[in-house]
């Protein structure tokens, strides 16, 4: 198993300097850093958020020691949790204005994270829009619905 990190993280966690990138600490390529959280937990964080982690190893007892088992961890974004599709598009307009195209996706200029939807959505043209309130304005509702009428929906006659 190879990690990189910085050598005081490495050694404290028994990482002999042999088995290391690097000693200067350089991070395989797609990693930022190996790292502890306050907890002492061992943290990899890939150095995007498009970025899987893949973990390999020929000794699976120093990964349990670690915490880690072999395998690829997927990154965290709209893509892999669904919320859109590669190549799937959105456009918003407002008024008369120019619309803004918005293209899901990993390639150049395209959105993953919520980070870039909404760097995407401060150049709309004609207004503004904010990532995150649609769904807090939903829950808010189904939750005054769920208070004053459980037995129906928000939104629906019945």
């Amino acid at each position: 198993m190879a990690l990189g990190g910085d050598s005081a993280t490495l050694t404290s966690v028994g990482y002999a300097a042999g088995n290391r990138n690097s000693s200067v600490g350089t991070v395989p390529p797609g990693m930022l850093l190996a790292s502890f959280d306050t907890g002492g937990h061992l943290v990899l964080e890939s150095s995007s958020s498009d970025n899987a982690i893949d973990i390999a190893s020929t000794s699976p007892t120093v990964l349990a020691e670690l915490g880690l088992s072999v395998g690829t961890v997927k990154p965290t974004n709209l893509l892999t949790q669904s919320a859109a599709a590669q190549g799937q598009t959105m456009n918003i307009q407002v008024g008369t204005n120019p619309a803004l195209a918005i293209t899901f996706g990993t390639g150049g200029g395209e959105v993953s994270t919520m980070a870039e939807l909404q760097a995407k959505l401060n150049t709309l043209t004609g207004g503004t829009a904010t990532v995150g309130q649609h769904e807090r304005q939903h829950q808010d509702r189904r939750q005054c619905a769920r208070r004053h009428h459980p037995d129906h929906r928000h939104g629906e006659r019945g």
